[in-house]
């Protein structure tokens, strides 16, 4: 890195998770990254310089009231405000250029410009290491994606579990069997695990023909649900992301013939995993396959049914992250962790996915997930 140049992150890294990758640091309250021809290094309150010392991966953790100190100095004794301290910060370790994110705060930016510091904003990702994942970071996916399987587990029997009720509604406990339920049960379950999810699908019949609908209220026999949980580690903040869909009872022909191509879909794009694959390829050999199988995507009506988004993305500090297996899908590297999730949705039958989380190796791909794929429980 040029001498005068840093990279500079001004955010919280419970919601930046740039930053908390680059700092190692977890903090709700917007703190300050640099890294610069002198290392790394964050600028916190005195509220956080101890935890800061202790849990950050960085070269230096420096006092921002100190550095406050030294603005006041200049200012003769005058009160700074937070901009002031940053480009205090920045002259002290003669820092003329910075980069920061795309979404790096406005008015810092134009208070910097204003003070002689050229700003540019670079594009996403800001950091491009992160698609290989460390060995630690592997550790943790595979710690969140195992206690998502276990919810996934728990929600799938909730649902063997019950019995139809005169009306088709499945019943548990005397009970409707709804998606509400499911979810509540799931979201205590991944709790006691020390993970945390927000609104997640359960969606029964058409519900999971739209792919984002989370899905509501009761379940009946004889209807696919789409079960897609996703929650992220409350302390290493590493995401899990899991899907399978089931019907309660007798499947119907369509419902058996959609499932076994979107299972035989999912299978062939996890064959294809390995370094150097294409992720627009792999996407494609999935389109080959539901083609094949007589499932064609198109508009009727208004509304797309059959297969319309994209095959996978990538999975770490965010729930979606690079690389893409899609139509714009880049070439895969070894240590990139990707989902693998093919659907089919037909308002009438149902909708299918299922999903898997692998790790690119060396020679293909290991997939995290040992979970069975039936579709009739």
């Amino acid at each position: 890195m040029h001498e005068k140049t840093a990279e500079l992150i001004i955010d919280d890294s419970e919601r930046e998770s740039d930053l908390l990758w680059a700092s190692g640091f977890l903090a709700g309250d917007q703190f300050t990254w640099l890294r610069d021809s002198k290392g790394s290094a964050i600028m916190l309150t005195d509220l956080e310089l101890g935890r800061g010392e202790k849990e950050s991966r960085v070269d230096e953790v420096i006092s921002l009231s100190a550095v406050e100190k030294s603005a006041k100095e200049v200012k003769g004794g005058e009160p700074c405000s937070f901009e002031e301290i940053v480009l205090q910060l920045l002259r002290s370790r003669n820092i003329e250029r910075v980069e920061v994110p795309s979404r790096f705060p406005l008015m810092i930016a134009d208070f910097l410009r204003s003070g002689g510091i050229e700003v540019v904003a670079r594009e996403n990702p800001f950091f491009s290491d992160r698609r290989i994942k460390r060995a630690d970071e592997i550790r943790c996916l595979e710690e969140s994606q195992a206690a998502t399987e276990e919810a996934m587990a728990l929600a799938i029997r909730l649902i063997s579990n019950s019995e139809p009720g005169q009306d088709g509604v499945l019943q548990l406990d005397g009970e409707p069997l709804t998606s509400e339920l499911i979810k509540y049960s799931v979201r205590s379950f991944l709790l006691s695990k020390g993970l945390q999810i927000g609104e997640f699908i359960i969606a029964p019949g058409d519900q999971g023909c739209d792919p984002h609908d989370v899905g509501s209220g009761p379940i009946r026999a004889g209807e696919t649900v789409i079960c897609d949980i996703y929650p992220q580690h409350m302390t290493h903040r590493f995401w899990g992301d899991m899907t399978r869909t089931v019907v309660k009872g007798q499947a119907t022909e369509d419902q058996k013939k959609i499932h076994a191509a979107v299972l035989e879909a999912q299978e062939t794009a996890i064959s294809l995993i390995k370094p150097g694959a294409c992720g627009q390829e792999i996407h494609r050999r999935v389109q080959q396959v539901f083609e094949g199988a007589g499932f064609s995507t198109q508009q009727r009506d208004g509304t797309w049914e059959g297969f319309f988004h994209g095959t996978g993305h990538g999975l770490g500090l965010d729930i979606h992250e690079p690389p893409r297996i899609s139509p714009v899908g880049p070439q895969l590297e070894e240590g990139m962790v990707v989902t693998v999730e093919p659907g089919l949705y037909y308002p009438g039958i149902g909708g299918c996915r299922i999903e898997d989380v692998v790790l690119v190796t060396a020679n293909g791909c290991r997939n995290f997930n040992k979970a069975p794929k039936g579709l009739e429980v």
